[in-house]
C-alpha cells in the first residue's frame, strides 16, 4: 500500500511543472500578437525569441520527466538536472528582459532608432569639427607657402615635385590622422571640463520628443562621443586602405600608356580597357596601340568642329590656355578653310607662347602626348578621392542631418540606410563598367558617321565623381566599422549582422580589385568627347611644355 501510494513531492512539481508550461503559452501567444499587430521592435523580438526557444526546450524536458516516472531513479535524476538547467536559463532570459530591452546599466536607449538618432546628430559635430581642422590644416599650408616664396627653390619644378600618387596617399593619410588626433584631444579636453557632466544637467529630456529616451549619466554621454569618433577614426582609415590599389594601378597605367604610345617595351602585362582584356585576352600589343592612337587622332579631329564638346570647351576656357591649344590644333587653313582629318595630322605648327614649341616638320599628331594628357587626368581625379574635399564633409553633413530626421519621424533602422547605401554604391560601379566597355568596343575612327554632337558643360564631371565616391565609400565603411566594433548590434541583429559583415566583404573586395582597376580606364574615358570641359583644355595646355624636348620618332 505504502508503494502504491503517490509521492506529495512529485504532485508538487508536476503542479509547478503546469505553471511553467501556461507560462510559456501565455509568452508565446503575446508574442504572436505584438508581431501581428506590428509592435514587436528587433531588441524585444530577440528577447522574446529567447525566453521562447527555452519555454519549447523547458516543454519538451517536462514530457521526458513525466515520462521518466516509471524509470529507475539513476534516469529520473538525470532529467530532473536536465530540467532544472533549462528552467534555470529560461528565468534568466526572463529576467533579461527587464536589462537588455527596457534601459539599464550602459543601455541608455530603449529603441535602435533613439540610439541611431543621438549617432546621427554626435557624428554631425565631429565632421564640423573635422572640418575646422582641415580649414586649419589648410590656412597653414597657405600662410607657410607664401612665406617659403623667398627661397631659392620657389616655384621652380623641386617645390612640389613630381610626387608619385603613393607619396600622395600617404600625405593626405597623415594629414587626416592628424585631424582625428585633433578631434580625440578636443573630446578629452571637453570631459576634463566638465562639458558632458553640464550637458546632462541641461537637457531637455522632452527633447526631440516626449518619452524620447536620453543618457542619463555623463559616463554615458563620454562613452558614447568616444564611440561615435572611434568608428568614424575607423571608417577614414578603410576609406584609405581602400583607395591604396587604386594608386597603385593608377600609377601603373601611366607607365603603360607611355609605352604604348611611344613604343616602348610595356612594363608587365598591358590591361588596355579591363573588360575587354579580360573577355579577348589574345589582344595583341600592337592592335592596342593602335587604338590608343585612334582615340589621340580622335581627341584631336574633335577640336576642328565646331558642334563638337571639344570646340565648346576651347571656347570656355581660359583664354591663355585655349591660345596653347590652338597653336598646336588650328582648325582652319590659310584661307579659313576647315581642315580635314588628315591636314590636321600633317600640320606643322608654330611656336606657343610661353608654353613650348614643335618641332620643325613635327606633325601635331605625332608631337602631341596623348599619355601625358591622359596621365594628368588620371593622376587629378585620383588625387582628388584622396582629398576629402569641402564638398564631400558638406554632403556627409546634410546626409546625416536627413537621417536623422529618418530615425527620428519614421523610426527607420540604421541597418535599413546602410543596405541602401550599399546598392547605390554597386549601381555606382555598374554604371562605371558599362561606360568603359562601351569605350572598349567604341570605334574611335574620327569620321563624321563616328562625331557626336557636344554641348557647352558648366561642371566638371571629375569632381561630382569624386564627391559621390567619397560619400558612399566613407558612409559605407563607418557603417562597417559600427557594425564589427559595436557589441549591441551583435547581440540584436546577429543573422543581418553577419549578412551585411560578407556584403561588405565582398564589396571591398570588388572595390578593391575591379573597382581599382576600372577607375583608370573611367578617368580617361570622360577626358574624352564628348564629355570634355575647360578643365580638361588646361590639362592639354599642361602639357605643352613638354612638347619642347620632344623630337619626331
Amino acid at each position: 500500500w505504502e508503494v502504491d501510494r503517490p509521492d506529495p513531492n512529485l504532485a508538487r512539481i508536476n503542479v509547478a511543472l503546469m505553471s511553467i508550461h501556461n507560462l510559456c503559452v501565455v509568452v508565446k501567444t503575446k508574442r504572436d500578437r505584438l508581431d501581428e499587430e506590428g509592435k514587436l521592435d528587433p531588441e524585444l523580438r530577440t528577447e522574446l525569441e529567447r525566453v521562447k526557444a527555452s519555454c519549447t526546450r523547458v516543454e519538451a524536458k517536462v514530457v521526458r520527466f513525466q515520462d521518466a516516472h516509471d524509470q529507475d531513479s539513476k534516469s529520473m535524476r538525470n532529467e530532473v538536472e536536465l530540467l532544472y538547467k533549462d528552467i534555470v536559463e529560461l528565468l534568466d532570459h526572463v529576467n533579461s528582459m527587464s536589462t537588455a530591452v527596457h534601459p539599464h546599466g550602459e543601455k541608455w536607449w530603449r529603441y535602435r532608432h533613439e540610439y541611431a538618432f543621438y549617432e546621427a546628430v554626435v557624428i554631425i559635430g565631429v565632421i564640423l569639427l573635422f572640418a575646422f581642422f582641415k580649414g586649419c590644416w589648410d590656412l597653414t599650408d597657405y600662410v607657410l607657402t607664401r612665406c617659403g616664396r623667398g627661397t631659392p627653390f620657389a616655384g621652380g619644378r623641386f617645390e612640389k615635385d613630381t610626387q608619385s600618387l603613393y607619396h600622395v596617399w600617404l600625405s593626405t593619410l597623415s594629414s587626416d590622422l592628424m585631424h582625428l588626433f585633433l578631434i580625440v584631444l578636443t573630446v578629452w579636453f571637453a570631459s576634463r571640463a566638465g562639458v558632458f557632466e553640464w550637458y546632462k544637467d541641461h537637457v531637455n529630456y522632452d527633447w526631440p520628443q516626449e518619452g524620447w529616451h536620453h543618457p542619463t549619466s555623463s559616463r554615458q554621454y563620454r562613452m558614447f562621443v568616444q564611440d561615435v569618433v572611434f568608428h568614424f577614426g575607423c571608417a577614414l582609415l578603410i576609406y584609405f586602405i581602400v583607395l591604396l590599389p587604386f594608386c597603385h594601378h593608377g600609377v601603373q597605367k601611366l607607365a603603360r600608356w607611355k609605352a604604348l604610345e611611344d613604343d616602348d617595351p610595356v612594363p608587365g602585362q598591358i590591361t588596355f580597357g579591363v573588360l575587354s582584356s579580360a573577355a579577348h585576352s589574345s589582344t595583341t600589343l600592337k592592335e592596342q596601340r593602335r587604338r590608343l592612337l585612334e582615340m589621340k587622332e580622335y581627341l584631336l579631329s574633335e577640336f576642328a568642329r565646331e558642334d563638337s564638346a571639344a570646340h565648346l570647351a576651347l571656347m570656355d576656357a581660359d583664354p591663355e590656355d585655349a591660345a596653347v591649344v590652338k597653336q598646336f590644333i588650328s582648325n582652319r587653313d590659310a584661307k579659313g578653310t576647315p581642315r580635314t582629318l588628315g591636314d590636321v595630322s600633317k600640320l606643322v605648327t608654330e611656336e606657343a607662347p610661353g608654353k613650348g614649341k614643335f618641332a620643325k616638320g613635327e606633325s601635331a599628331s605625332r608631337s602631341f602626348p596623348f599619355w601625358l594628357y591622359m596621365s594628368l587626368s588620371v593622376r587629378d581625379g585620383t588625387i582628388a578621392m584622396l582629398t576629402i574635399s569641402y564638398a564631400t564633409i558638406a554632403v556627409l553633413i546634410v546626409a546625416f542631418a536627413i537621417f536623422a530626421c529618418l530615425y527620428l519621424f519614421l523610426h527607420l533602422q540604421y541597418i535599413h540606410v546602410l543596405v541602401g547605401s550599399i546598392f547605390v554604391s554597386y549601381m555606382l560601379g555598374l554604371v562605371m563598367a558599362v561606360m568603359v566597355t562601351n569605350s572598349t568596343r567604341r570605334n574611335w575612327t574620327s569620321d563624321d558617321s563616328h562625331h557626336i554632337e557636344g554641348s557647352r558643360r558648366s561642371y566638371h564631371m571629375e569632381d561630382y565623381l569624386a564627391v559621390s565616391l567619397q560619400f558612399m565609400l566613407i558612409f559605407i565603411a563607418y557603417g562597417f566599422s559600427r557594425i564589427v566594433f559595436d557589441v549591441s548590434m551583435w547581440d540584436t541583429y546577429a543573422r543581418y549582422a553577419v549578412i551585411l559583415l560578407i556584403a561588405f566583404v565582398l564589396f571591398f573586395t570588388a572595390i578593391t580589385t575591379v573597382g581599382a582597376l576600372l577607375f583608370p580606364e573611367f578617368l580617361m574615358v570622360i577626358a574624352m568627347p564628348p564629355y570634355i570641359d575647360k578643365q580638361d583644355v588646361k590639362r592639354l595646355a599642361s602639357a605643352a611644355p613638354v612638347l619642347e624636348t620632344t623630337s619626331p620618332r
